[in-house]
């Protein structure tokens, strides 16, 4: 919802500037991620930089959403792990748990992906994540960038949304969360994050408010503005 103030001309849905929220309820839920933004600004690169991960939900049509990502991120030179929640799937070295993920959380990643299902407070496939994990988490100072995917988790109106828990952890969790704060579309949510990976794995150097903000023209160009012709 923090989209609108970033548009200046209410005809043209075009954002002029990057707009952001830190979602805190108290003094020190906001220090915690100023300090975790401070560092992040200010720190140097580090190998697990090039570190991403591919989470699918238990579906199938998450697993190929996450699988049509994969070629992308690798022809970057980024190191990509995948993690599919459901134990039948072909391939079972990809299979992972919530162990899976405070693993590879704590060797430390730039990006992570969820599409799955999800309840606010809950990656709910298998329980990836849950909003009681949080003491669990301890990757400290390697703090992804998230993209999420599913229904809620950005949703900052009640004290247990997962975005906000991620960002607010003062052992690790998230630099930044991208998700939303309604309900998400299964192929809506594949056709927002599909030009942000694009920008964001691209030589451009581009911020991640950058990123956010031309991956969503992108898809209202040549999604959102589609779908209407279409209804119409």
């Amino acid at each position: 919802c923090d989209y609108w103030y970033s548009v200046f001309d209410e005809e043209y849905w075009i954002p002029n500037i990057s707009v952001s929220r830190f979602p805190v309820s108290n003094k020190s839920e906001l220090q915690i991620i100023v300090n975790k933004t401070m560092y992040h600004h200010n720190r140097g690169i580090n190998n697990w930089d090039n570190n991403s991960l591919l989470i699918g939900g238990a579906e199938a049509g998450f697993r190929y959403q996450s699988e049509a990502m994969v070629n992308k991120i690798k022809n970057n030179g980024t190191f990509l792990s995948r993690l599919y929640t459901s134990p039948s799937i072909p391939d079972s070295s990809f299979y992972g748990t919530k162990d899976t993920l405070m693993m590879h959380l704590n060797r430390g990643l730039a990006y992570i992906n969820f599409v799955g299902h999800g309840g606010g407070a809950v990656w709910a496939d298998n329980h990836v994540l849950h909003r009681n994990d949080m003491d669990e988490i301890s990757n400290h100072r390697k703090l992804p960038f998230i993209t999420s995917m599913t229904c809620f988790t950005g949703d900052f109106s009640f004290s247990y949304g997962l975005g906000r828990l991620m960002l607010a952890n003062e052992n690790g969790g998230a630099i930044a969360w991208y998700g939303a704060s309604g309900l998400g579309w299964f192929y809506n949510d594949f056709y927002m994050v599909e030009p942000l990976q694009d920008l964001l794995f691209s030589e451009e150097n581009l911020t991640i408010g950058e990123v956010i903000n031309l991956s969503k023209t992108q898809y209202y160009l040549s999604i959102y503005l589609i779908q209407i012709f279409i209804l119409k």
